[in-house]
């Protein structure tokens, strides 16, 4: 149930911001709700794309999500990014 509802806080954060300001197109945003290291299969995804320079990369990791308050300042961070 708690779980269930970050997901949704972190959804609805996210689409606010999203439409204040559009996300740019060269930027991809990695979430990790599990492996804060980026080792996983978001990793291999990651080593695969960054050969391409014009791609800007956002990571987002559990530690920054503890709390609300920190997705909020995580994600106003992200709207301010050129």
């Amino acid at each position: 149930m708690m779980k269930r509802f970050m997901y949704s806080l972190c959804a609805l954060i996210f689409n606010l911001f999203a439409a204040l300001r559009r996300p740019d197109r060269n930027t991809i945003a990695f979430v990790s709700m599990h492996n804060e290291n980026f080792n996983d299969s978001l990793g291999a995804v990651y080593d695969v794309l960054k050969e391409n320079k014009s791609l800007h990369f956002l990571f987002l990791s559990r530690e920054q999500l503890k709390g609300g308050l920190s997705a909020v300042g995580f994600f106003a961070g992200v709207a301010r990014l050129p």
